[in-house]
């Protein structure tokens, strides 16, 4: 999903050339390290409303917090959480994630019983 948000007339594109020209580094190279080619990094830094997404890809390999120039763009990407490491780790994970499902489960099929309960007394 992209998500396109005008931010305070900062131009995000030019914000990130800047940023990867301020730091020195190969532009091919932190293209293709975010997932990227030569030509597809010009095209971004040419775009005023860059996506997120790839904004943070790109600060991810350059090692910058987005966040600091584009405070909004914190509610549209993705945290991970601390990286799983062990078996113990992931089975706590994945436990925690399935009680979620779950509840969410057990929340859905309740609503769809009060939704079929106000349908047969309409």
């Amino acid at each position: 999903m992209i998500v396109i948000i005008k931010s305070k007339g900062l131009h995000r594109g030019e914000l990130l050339g800047k940023i990867i020209t301020k730091k020195g580094l190969v532009k091919s190279k932190v293209a293709a390290e975010a997932g990227f080619d030569r030509t597809t990094y010009y095209y971004h830094i040419k775009q005023a409303n860059l996506d997120y997404t790839i904004l943070e890809k790109y600060g991810r390999v350059i090692g910058y917090d987005f966040t600091t120039d584009l405070p909004e763009m914190q509610s549209f990407i993705h945290r991970a959480g601390p990286e799983i490491t062990t078996l113990e780790e992931m089975e706590k994970d994945r436990n925690k994630w399935k009680e979620k499902y779950y509840e969410l489960l057990e929340e859905y099929h309740e609503l769809k019983k009060q939704a079929e309960q106000r349908g047969k007394s309409n």
